[in-house]
């Protein structure tokens, strides 16, 4: 599990079943922090999601907002494999 985090998103996006919605392109919504739809936490939505760690990360959606995962030290964002960063990249 990861917390997946959907910076500089415009809080007109700021809806639960939006946000579910949208963690779902990157794996299986488990939870997400309610303290940011009560403007608790607002600087940026966050989900937690169940992602396949086999398969390439994603490092974009469709409606081209950046997400960034929190505790993955070794994500390669050239080719969204976990095991590496990309300044160790060898491809």
């Amino acid at each position: 599990l990861v917390w997946v985090r959907f910076p500089s998103l415009s809080m007109v996006f700021y809806d639960e079943s939006f946000l579910l919605y949208l963690a779902s392109v990157v794996g299986k919504p488990i939870k997400m922090d309610t303290n940011m739809l009560h403007a608790y936490r607002g600087r940026f939505p966050r989900v937690c999601v169940q992602v396949d760690l086999s398969k390439p990360a994603m490092g974009r959606v469709n409606i081209w907002y950046h997400i960034e995962y929190e505790s993955l030290h070794l994500l390669c964002v050239l080719y969204g494999h976990y095991g590496h960063q990309k300044k160790d990249c060898s491809k």
